[in-house]
């Protein structure tokens, strides 16, 4: 499974605890452990991050080189903001693989949780309730994203709605 997404190191960190730590019975399904991981970190071109992103075809040719170099993989998960569907189908139609755009919400398959989804966290029977009763249960495992992994002006988007 190759993850693309700019919280690599926060999301190591966290898988090498065991999703269960962090999802409780529900671990397995979400992250299962008999899967190898694989992970692209993708340029950040937000909230006043410096690498390519003043030339996105150039952070697009970076990133598919980036993701060609992991090797062999079955699916990609993806969460790299405006790039992703571009990558999701240059996946699909040179490496012949299945990409899904995943979105914000890929952290919280690691158990990275985002400022977003703090609300949420209080609903334990609806749409959320998952999300909810595993942070409850949990909250010690959950973590924020590596401060190394944070925009320096990370608030002016959307609050800071991913860290």
């Amino acid at each position: 499974v190759l993850i693309v997404h700019p919280f690599e190191d926060t999301m190591r960190q966290q898988l090498a605890r065991g999703s269960e730590s962090y999802w409780g019975e529900l671990g397995p399904q979400v992250l299962p452990s008999s899967a190898t991981y694989k992970f692209v970190k993708p340029p950040v071109s937000l909230a006043g991050a410096s690498r390519e992103q003043d030339v996105w075809p150039a952070a697009l040719a970076r990133l598919v080189r980036d993701v060609e170099a992991v090797g062999d993989f079955d699916i990609a998960l993806l969460s790299c903001g405006g790039l992703g569907m571009l990558l999701a189908a240059h996946i699909h139609q040179h490496l012949k693989r299945t990409a899904f755009y995943i979105g914000g919400a890929l952290q919280l398959f690691f158990g990275v949780m985002g400022t977003r989804w703090m609300d949420l966290t209080k609903d334990k029977a609806g749409v959320y309730g998952a999300l909810g009763r595993s942070y409850a249960s949990h909250r010690a495992n959950w973590t924020r994203p590596k401060a190394a992994e944070r925009p320096k002006d990370a608030n002016k988007v959307e609050n800071g709605a991913y860290w």
